[in-house]
């Protein structure tokens, strides 16, 4: 059964790599997990791989009325501290970069993908690994999301599986409608990480430490993304030190 995409996103903390001496909350952390893997596939051009392609974005998805029908393929590294923390929500989460016809939107499929050994760099129509099953586990509806907004979807399942087996989850997205029928251009954009890592697709992780010593550790982030998951928290404690040291300052004068 689908999901439907959650409306907010809470998180205790969120600790962004980088940041020296970065501490674990008994409340628990919210990590940003960046895609590290992403790719579109095309039926009319099956032995092409898109690796070098980052057009309006770089990740296309259904049909654009010329016999083409595209999905795109998704992959997520977990840290291996994930194994033994309690996740208690994951959210997938991309902007949604451009549309090849705003008369022409439905809905497209989030399928899991029990294939992990693909790589970005060839795959193509003809060695898609393809979805697990049958039934999506979440779906986008183009016709209600607007372009340049982000779009979420609620993973916290798939996440707690993956995270605590091989650390790895892929996804595929395709149309619901695959038809290529020439009045069908259900064609939808996103941004791959080479075209807008800020953009790009993401996966949220609010977990709790097991309290067997370390607990959940902040993942890397490319550079571009740090400005855009500095949370509100973040910066309102980053000012609480500036102030702490500066009456620190005031009283070492005096």
């Amino acid at each position: 059964m689908a999901r439907t995409e959650p409306t907010t996103v809470t998180a205790a903390l969120t600790i962004i790599a980088g940041f020296a001496g970065a501490q674990i909350a008994d409340a628990g952390v919210s990590m940003v997990v960046p895609v590290s893997q992403d790719e579109s596939v095309v039926s009319g051009f099956a032995e092409k791989n898109y690796d070098d392609n980052t057009n309006r974005g770089g990740l296309f998805v259904g049909s654009d009325g010329t016999n083409d029908i595209a999905r795109f393929y998704l992959m997520f590294d977990f840290p291996e501290t994930l194994k033994t923390a309690k996740i208690e929500s994951a959210v997938l989460s991309a902007v949604y970069e451009d549309d090849l016809d705003r008369d022409d939107n439905g809905l497209h499929r989030i399928h899991f993908v029990s294939v992990d050994d693909w790589s970005e760099k060839t795959i193509n129509w003809i060695n898609q690994p393809g979805p697990a099953y049958g039934s999506p586990d979440a779906l986008f509806d183009s016709a209600s999301a607007k372009l340049g907004e982000t779009a979420r979807w609620d993973l916290t399942e798939l996440v707690q599986s993956e995270a605590a087996g091989d650390g790895k989850l892929s996804l595929m997205f395709a149309a619901a409608n695959e038809s290529a029928d020439r009045n069908n251009r259900n064609w939808e954009y996103f941004a791959e990480q080479e075209f807008n890592p800020a953009h790009a697709f993401r996966i949220t992780v609010n977990a709790t430490s097991t309290g067997t010593g370390g607990g959940v550790v902040p993942v890397p982030l490319p550079g571009a993304v740090l400005p855009a998951v500095l949370t509100s928290a973040g910066a309102a404690a980053t000012a609480g030190i500036r102030r702490i040291r500066k009456r620190r300052k005031e009283a070492s004068n005096s």
